[in-house]
């Protein structure tokens, strides 16, 4: 346990220095949460360590400050003014596709409680005031198919934290057994609320905390609390903890288990294999969104697709939604546009054909080069025949950015449609000529099945995104 600032600073930099963390980091961008363990387990105003041994400090609110000072030296994220440079919650856009808000559900609380209490009041704040303001807010304003919603907790669990003086159960979150809104659910209420009277579709919220991974429908129709619109929360967790579960659910807002992978016994170590990560594809084509919840190896636990006028209510049945996807990226394919480009790297004589899918970066030096021989490139059987020029020049003011190989063969009719970059094998040749025929010819097409932006494939433990990039230059 840390009580110092150096103590807190040193967990992290212990943790960093693991290669399993390192490599993780290299090779997975990742916006970070933070919860109770940044400081002390399950704190809140009402923490008390004065009968705790183990803590010299007794002071909870002196640990929490330095453990905050700590997490945002070493995450990775970007200060803003508020609370004096130390807020948490934000915005992250990633275009036309996707915004992602990211929540604290532990900076602004009011103590833990028996959570029962008939009227709002500073007791029974959870995300606080500013923050449910910034979030309806930026909801509102959003113009993005998907908003996803990441918060460290989840919202229909019951996550329970001992007892208060009176022998009644204190909780985490805002769940506090069945029944009408009570305590903290007077918060997530008035946000739901708020959600349906504005008409803001296509919701999802993501979270872990409790060990275990789970797919929770909430459904009004099945509610206590019935003025909101039905969504989907996705629990994912842990990557090397141990595993508990499962949590019992509140009924005020019904959420139904529609899937839950637990391990009966609690705190069983990782090497019980019960390790799980989420991860989410959005495509640019059709606008569709695909959730999965995978295990440690990578099997898929259970997948959920929506169409995106249907992403706040029934997900469709996979085989219907992803019927639906082939058919819009057969379309998309025949049309050949640039929504979301990719290079198709092959060359004439052989028909190799090998795909990188690729996204425009701004702000590189005027007259730059790229190497225009990918990694998936170096691996692929070229024609011996073939004269491989390995270098090709970019546009100025352009730069490509690798993301991870296409698995989706183009059509013929593509072919035919080459918009060809100038590239160095074709310089001072005559047309036609035996080399022409040879060279690597590099493709721009639309991409029809994969996603936009910088949320290529959103995936990880919602702790990290899933394509790692390493840059052209």
């Amino acid at each position: 346990m840390a009580e110092t600032l150096d103590e807190f600073r040193g967990r992290y930099r212990y943790n960093l220095l693991d290669d399993n963390v390192r490599r993780f980091g290299a090779e997975v961008p990742q916006i970070w949460l933070w919860d109770d363990h940044e400081a002390v387990n399950n704190w809140s105003p009402s923490k008390d360590l004065s009968g705790d041994e183990r803590y010299i400090e007794k002071s909870v609110p002196l640990l929490v400050a330095r453990g905050r000072r700590a997490f945002l030296e070493y995450a990775p994220i970007r200060r803003y003014a508020g609370d004096e440079g130390g807020r948490i919650y934000r915005h992250v856009p990633y275009g036309e596709l996707l915004d992602l808000f990211v929540l604290d559900m532990r900076s602004y609380r009011g103590p833990n409680t028996w959570n029962r209490q008939s009227a709002p009041s500073g007791v029974t704040a959870f995300l606080g005031r500013a923050q449910c303001a910034w979030l309806k807010q930026s909801l509102h304003r959003s113009r993005a198919t998907w908003k996803v919603i990441a918060a460290d907790m989840p919202l229909g669990l019951q996550v329970k934290d001992g007892t208060d003086d009176d022998g009644r159960p204190r909780f985490e979150n805002a769940a506090n057994g069945d029944g009408p809104v009570l305590g903290r659910e007077f918060e997530l209420a008035d946000l739901l609320q708020f959600v349906r009277e504005q008409e803001i579709a296509n919701i999802v919220g993501i979270t872990a905390d409790v060990h275990y991974c789970a797919a929770h429908r909430y459904d009004p129709a099945l509610a206590r609390c019935t003025d909101f619109k039905p969504f989907w929360e996705f629990v994912a967790g842990p990557l090397n903890a141990g595993s508990f579960g499962p949590a019992a659910l509140d009924d005020t807002f019904g959420p139904q288990v529609v899937f839950q992978k637990v391990l009966r016994m609690q705190n069983a170590s990782p090497f019980a294999g019960h390790q799980f990560f989420g991860q989410i594809d959005i495509y640019a084509a059709s606008g569709a969104m695909t959730v999965r919840l995978k295990d440690i190896d990578g099997g898929t636990l259970l997948r959920r697709s929506w169409w995106r006028s249907e992403g706040s209510a029934t997900g469709l049945p996979s085989s219907v939604a992803h019927s639906r996807l082939r058919r819009a990226a057969r379309r998309r394919r025949r049309s050949v546009q640039s929504l979301c480009p990719y290079f198709s790297v092959y060359t004439r004589r052989s028909r190799t054909t090998v795909r990188s899918i690729c996204r425009r970066v701004r702000n590189i030096p005027k007259g730059c080069e790229t190497n225009a021989v990918s990694p998936a490139l170096r691996d692929q059987p070229i024609s011996v025949n073939s004269r491989v020029e390995r270098r090709c020049q970019v546009q100025p003011g352009s730069r490509w950015e690798w993301v991870e190989p296409a698995f989706a063969a183009l059509s013929k009719k593509c072919r035919r449609k080459r918009h060809i970059l100038p590239d160095r094998a074709s310089a001072g040749r005559p047309e036609g000529s035996r080399h022409s025929e040879t060279r690597l010819r590099i493709v721009l097409h639309d991409c029809s099945s994969m996603l936009a932006g910088e949320v290529e494939q959103v995936s990880g433990s919602w702790q990290g995104h899933g394509h790692g990039g390493q840059e052209w230059v």
